[in-house]
């Protein structure tokens, strides 16, 4: 089974013993004798501390005192969120000292086209209270662009046209200046190490626009991850994510790029929230000429080339059970592709990898029946805990042979076009869904949403709300609009 969801998971973590377990532990593995650290900064040949973050050089999450002239890791500065989808561009820079006045020389560095750049002093300004400093291209556009917030953060505290001329194409960094170092002869990675110019934080290149590589952001918006709060230096794409509105499927090609909904595109000056993972089913097939073409087609409307940081896993009720299947398929670690598909299907060899992204084998979720019901969790590690409910397809606890919802022998698939702002998906609705029996394997299509209206079905009784597993209390109950800041 995928271990990606236990708890002694470490991808792109460090694992630490704890300092009071000297002995060995033999060979029952037990959590509580270490730390997992995630994306921190290792400290071979030593072992004087079991705290994450805690290793020479690494970035502290706390500042340790009020900035000084010596230490950039006194107060840490990182970029929170580049915006560019508003028609009010700005830069939201985070602080973890709130009402510190900036006594380093510390610059915000926009890098242009033609080797062109162009600075924001930061040093002397008071950081403001809640720890965010924005920068803008006009201080009145800002305002009336975000009026709709409150007062507060309609603020914008720096403008600055010359800085954001190419925005959504320029590099930015936070630079900690050296007066004595001479910055012509010192850049890129010979800033950090041959002068005594650092660079606290960076979305981008050093000397480089941005214009033509997969990281611009035109007309988009660039969000750091709530995962990383500190510094990084040289760049680190996967600590960002983009957000874009994208054109809609063109109905003549099945496999056209869907569009992406504006959770992850919002600008929201002056918050830093997590930009939540939405994923859903958007397919399922059991096609009537080759059972070993089964496969389950989820998809991500705000995700895109993006690996799952959080517990998230496919359930499956068969029959009439209340209870979840034994089988189910974790995500965690799995990545959802660049437009926004993530396919489980039986084996790799029938549909190649091109296809399919994950092979829960013969007994996995993906040997499934066109009577079972599906699911998705999120919040567990197994099924039997307590989880939350992210999508449903069927009503678990009852029989879903020859109904509506059956798709034995063929699929069933949400068609391109429904209501994505509508999340979390808690109640099934089979007037989402188009069910379509004695279809061959040559009509599923694994990575692509199908453009076409939904088909309405045939009248049926109403079905009893069944249970839904041992999943404990949903959040949220409903659907909503409501919006959703990131």
């Amino acid at each position: 089974m995928n271990q990606s969801g236990s708890d002694h998971y470490f991808e792109d973590a460090r694992v630490i013993r704890k300092l009071n377990v000297d002995k060995p532990i033999g060979i029952n593995y037990s959590s509580d004798k270490f730390v997992i650290c995630p994306m921190d900064t290792p400290d071979p040949n030593l072992w004087d501390s079991d705290e994450c973050g805690q290793a020479e050089d690494a970035p502290s999450s706390q500042p340790t005192s009020s900035p000084t002239d010596e230490s950039q890791k006194d107060c840490e500065f990182f970029f929170t969120e580049l915006s560019d989808s508003d028609n009010s561009p700005f830069i939201e820079i985070a602080s973890t000292c709130p009402g510190a006045k900036i006594s380093r020389p510390l610059t915000v560095v926009s890098y242009k086209e033609f080797g062109q750049s162009c600075e924001v002093d930061l040093q002397g300004m008071i950081v403001p209270s809640d720890g965010f400093i924005i920068l803008c291209r006009n201080k009145s556009e800002h305002e009336i662009t975000y009026s709709s917030w409150d007062p507060e953060h309609r603020v914008c505290d720096i403008e600055d046209s010359q800085l954001f001329i190419g925005h959504g194409y320029n590099s930015y960094a936070i630079v900690n200046v050296d007066d004595e170092c001479d910055r012509n002869e010192c850049e890129g990675v010979n800033c950090s190490f041959g002068c005594n110019d650092k660079y606290l934080d960076i979305y981008g290149f050093v000397g480089s626009s941005l214009k033509g590589t997969i990281y611009a952001y035109a007309d988009c918006r660039v969000a750091r991850k709530i995962l990383y709060p500190y510094g990084l230096y040289p760049f680190d794409a996967n600590v960002f994510e983009v957000g874009c509105r994208t054109s809609s499927v063109d109905p003549g090609d099945l496999c056209s790029p869907p569009a992406i909904n504006p959770y992850g595109v919002i600008s929201d000056p002056r918050l830093w929230e997590s930009n939540p993972t939405l994923l859903f089913i958007s397919e399922i097939c059991d096609p009537v000429d080759d059972p070993n073409k089964r496969f389950i087609e989820l998809y991500s409307p705000n995700k895109r080339n993006y690996v799952i940081d959080e517990e998230m896993m496919i359930v499956k009720w068969s029959g009439s059970s209340p209870n979840p299947s034994y089988y189910f398929q974790p995500l965690m670690g799995q990545e959802i592709d660049e437009n926004g598909f993530l396919v489980v299907c039986q084996n790799f060899y029938t549909f190649g990898s091109s296809s399919c992204d994950i092979a829960s084998g013969p007994l996995g979720i993906a040997a499934l029946s066109g009577s079972d019901h599906f699911g998705i969790f999120k919040g567990c590690a197994t099924p039997y805990d307590t989880c939350e409910t992210v999508d449903l397809y069927g009503i678990p606890g009852t029989s879903a042979q020859d109904t509506a919802q059956d798709f034995s022998g063929g699929r069933a698939y949400r068609p391109d076009g429904f209501d994505l702002l509508l999340n979390p998906y808690l109640a099934f609705d089979i007037s989402e869904w188009v069910v379509q029996r004695n279809v061959p394997a040559d009509m599923c299509d694994p990575g692509c949403l199908t453009p076409s209206s939904p088909v309405a079905p045939s009248p049926v009784q109403p079905s009893p709300t069944g249970p839904t597993g041992p999943t404990g209390p949903s959040k949220g109950k409903g659907k909503s609009k409501k919006r959703l800041r990131h």
